[in-house]
């Protein structure tokens, strides 16, 4: 007869298969074949040796340009983090989340779950120093909250002086998004005021234990930023937004698109906006797609457009991640 020790033994033996990614494994297949069949019939309809020429032909010294922009605003997205993390204590400089912003590009280009898995990946890296998820979590959700807002506000703002030529669907697309999450986030935040809300926050309360009381106190510790400190934070993102409208205008002007600085601020919006769709990994096809429909009616050809679109993605997202490789190659090798 076994007795118990060997008993262990054996089940100990017995390997323990993850169930939860197997059920879960659908999602990025899924995602990659949205963004085959956008691409495949993007380029069904524009032949892609068109693509390619137009690609050939583009202007390096402004793509250069384009690229320091990007870096730029990569660099002033961590300040802005950076200054939202101080809130709750934590120190890390700048140069550090820089670093940590490009290494979750790199691992968003190419792992399961796209974007969802480097924001998973970023948000280990900073709290791993001070031990605080709960406060690190609730900065990046409104670093996130903040840089989206600003972004729907920034394209609003560059779309006025082009409403009668464009007409006003991007007008309410986007507004209608700032509304939604503007409102979501004031629901959020006074939903102790709300009688019909108070049963769910009763709930959660309730079920959510320590959990929910460390993710209210780093939402009290998040609310001690000063108005002039999240002034400054607001005009910091605007300032990134900015930057990154310039790095998109330059793209477009190496390929001889000329629609200008202010078009190019909502025509931005709106491509980024509709990357944030979680349809494709990284936004792929999604962000082809909306440079096509956007750009033709401005007088540019299909595939000018297109080539358009993939060097944003090459300039602003696969080339800063390939630098964010670099940093975690260095990072892993002196472990």
């Amino acid at each position: 007869m076994e007795n118990a020790s060997d008993s262990l033994v054996k089940t100990a033996d017995i390997p323990v298969v993850p169930t939860a990614p197997r059920q879960k494994a659908w999602k990025p297949i899924l995602k990659f074949t949205a963004a085959a069949g956008i691409l495949s019939y993007l380029l069904y309809k524009v032949p892609f040796s068109d693509i390619w020429a137009a690609m050939m032909g583009a202007k390096w010294q402004l793509l250069l340009g384009a690229v320091v922009m990007t870096f730029l605003v990569q660099w002033t997205t961590a300040d802005r983090l950076r200054r939202l993390l101080a809130v709750s204590g934590n120190r890390i400089s700048t140069w550090q989340i820089f670093e940590i912003n490009l290494s979750t590009l790199f691992y968003g280009l190419f792992l399961p779950g796209g974007n969802f898995t480097g924001i998973a990946i970023r948000f280990y890296r900073l709290s791993a120093e001070k031990q605080n998820a709960y406060a690190t979590g609730v900065a990046l959700f409104s670093d996130r909250v903040i840089s989206t807002v600003t972004l729907l506000f920034v394209g609003i703002l560059f779309w006025l002086p082009y409403r009668q030529d464009e007409g006003w669907i991007p007008l309410w697309i986007m507004a209608g998004a700032l509304v939604g999450l503007v409102g979501a986030i004031a629901a959020f935040l006074c939903a102790d005021q709300f009688r019909f809300m108070r049963p769910l926050q009763r709930l959660l309360t309730r079920f959510g234990g320590k959990i929910g009381g460390k993710i209210r106190s780093a939402l009290h510790d998040q609310s001690k930023c000063s108005t002039a400190e999240l002034f400054r934070i607001c005009l910091l993102s605007i300032v990134t937004h900015l930057l990154g409208i310039a790095a998109y205008t330059l793209i477009a002007q190496s390929l001889g698109i000329e629609i200008g600085w202010v078009a190019m601020g909502w025509v931005r919006s709106s491509i980024i906006l509709a990357t944030m769709i979680p349809l494709t990994p990284s936004g792929i096809g999604l962000r082809e797609g909306a440079s096509l429909l956007l750009l033709t009616q401005m007088g540019v050809s299909e595939e000018t457009a297109l080539a358009f679109s993939l060097l944003v993605f090459g300039m602003t997202v696969l080339l800063v991640g390939v630098v964010g490789g670099l940093f975690e190659g260095r990072r892993l090798a002196k472990f």
